[in-house]
C-alpha cells in the first residue's frame, strides 16, 4: 500500500531539480528526478506511476508540451509546468494540451510545494471540510469564517490568504512567497499588499491584533501561521 504521493520532477537543471526534491521530501512526498521527456511518458505507463508531474518545457530530448500531450493520451495525472517561457501563447498551449497549472521560473520552492498540495487536494478531495481551534472555526466548503460564533466576512484575497496559511501551518513564508502564491507575479499589485492583508486578517481573527498569536511575524524571515494543537 502506497503511503506517500509520488511526485515526478522532469527537469534538466540538476541543481533546480535537487532543490525541488529536497523541499518536496521535507513535506513528506516521495520525489523522483528525471531529465528526459520521453522517460516521463514511460514512467506514466508503469504500475507505480506518479501522482503528479512537475514538467519543464525546454528538455534535451523533446518539448515538454508535447510530452504533456502524449501523457494525456493514456493518463489524467496532474501536470504542473515549470518553465521560464513567459509568452502567453506558450502558456495557453501548455494548458490546452492538458497542463493543470503553469509556474514561471524563478519561483520559490515553498510556493511550488503549496501548489502541489493544493492540486493533490483537488484530486484526492479535502482531508476535512472544517477546521476549528480556540475561538475560530473555518468552513472550507462554505468559505465561512466564524470568530466567537460570529460570522466574519472575508474579501477574496483575505480568504485565499487564510486558507493558504491554514493549509501550511508552522511554515515560514517570505513576503515574496506569499505574494506569488496568492496574487501571482503578473498581478498589478505589489508585495506591500501582503502586509496590508495580513493586518486585515489579524484584525478579524486575533483577540489582540497588536500581539498576534496565530499570524506571527518571524523577524528577518517573514510570517507563519501558528495552529494550536487539538484539544
Amino acid at each position: 500500500m502506497k503511503n506517500k504521493d509520488r511526485i515526478l520532477i522532469v527537469e534538466d537543471d540538476p541543481d533546480l531539480s535537487e532543490l525541488i526534491r529536497l523541499y518536496l521530501e521535507r513535506d513528506g512526498f516521495d520525489a523522483v528526478k528525471i531529465d528526459r521527456g520521453l522517460q516521463a511518458v514511460a514512467e506514466c505507463q508503469k504500475e507505480n506511476s506518479p501522482d503528479l508531474i512537475l514538467l519543464d518545457i525546454m528538455l534535451p530530448d523533446c518539448n515538454g508540451i508535447e510530452v504533456c500531450g502524449r501523457i494525456r493520451q493514456h493518463s489524467n495525472v496532474p501536470i504542473v509546468f515549470i518553465s521560464s517561457r513567459q509568452e502567453a501563447d506558450v502558456m495557453i498551449r501548455g494548458l490546452e494540451e492538458g497542463g493543470d497549472d503553469y509556474v514561471l521560473k524563478p519561483f520559490h520552492p515553498n510556493v511550488l510545494v503549496a501548489k502541489v498540495k493544493a492540486l493533490l487536494r483537488r484530486v484526492h478531495g479535502p482531508l476535512t471540510e472544517q477546521l476549528e481551534f480556540e475561538h475560530i472555526k473555518y468552513d472550507y466548503k462554505k468559505a465561512e469564517l466564524l470568530v466567537n460564533g460570529e460570522a466574519i466576512p472575508l474579501y477574496t484575497k483575505e480568504r485565499q490568504m487564510l486558507e493558504f496559511f491554514l493549509r501550511n501551518p508552522h511554515q515560514i513564508f517570505h513576503v515574496e512567497e506569499l505574494y506569488q502564491a496568492i496574487w501571482g507575479w503578473d498581478s498589478l499589485s505589489d508585495i506591500g499588499t501582503v502586509m496590508v492583508y495580513i493586518s486585515h486578517l489579524r484584525r478579524k481573527i486575533e483577540a489582540d491584533p497588536s500581539k498576534p498569536r496565530f499570524i506571527v511575524t518571524v523577524r528577518g524571515f517573514g510570517y507563519k501561521f501558528v495552529l494550536p494543537p487539538p484539544k
